[in-house]
């Protein structure tokens, strides 16, 4: 659809049960947008990639996602390659991670699995712009939490529990 069709179509959003209408608005920039909804949505996914498979995915489908398809450096922090949606990197001391970032204006997002410490995290993050400063601050977010979660001492470690596949599918 090309920008006159779509301005020519009546865009309303509907927000704390009122209706209004949104202005044009042009990011200009790759396409954005596809997976919607808040953190504790994402742990199926997460814990279906962790564990090469389960109700939500095949484990062949798990695998091929997760394969290094192209090597080098995505992204800011993945210098490894990528996947299939995913990108391959290696933390500071050598502990590989898959990540898929996301954002545009006023949104920054990291979703990020450690599959050799078995976890995984969501930081979606409210911004006044997108640039590269906010997408650097989700990674080190990731980072922050996955050395606390490896870390039986730390706060966040004693806060974490193990899910069933049932009680994410609820």
């Amino acid at each position: 659809m090309d920008n006159k069709q779509y301005n020519d179509i009546a865009v309303s959003a509907s927000v704390w049960n009122k209706t209004s209408t949104l202005e044009d608005f042009d990011l200009d920039c790759a396409a954005i947008g596809g997976l919607v909804g808040k953190a504790s949505d994402f742990a199926p996914l997460i814990h279906s990639m962790l564990n090469e498979g389960g109700s939500l995915l095949r484990k062949d489908t798990v695998i091929d996602m997760l394969s290094l398809k192209n090597e080098g450096q995505i992204g800011i922090e993945s210098k490894i390659g990528a996947g299939i949606g995913w990108k391959i990197g290696r933390t500071h001391d050598g502990r590989r991670f898959y990540n898929h970032e996301g954002g545009g204006g006023g949104f920054t997002t990291e979703i990020r699995m450690y599959p050799d410490s078995d976890v995984g995290f969501v930081v979606m993050m409210n911004t006044w712009s997108l640039n590269m400063a906010e997408v650097k601050l989700a990674h080190i977010v990731c980072e922050i939490l996955h050395e606390s979660a490896c870390h039986p001492d730390s706060f966040l470690h004693s806060q974490l529990r193990v899910c069933s596949e049932a009680e994410l599918e609820k």
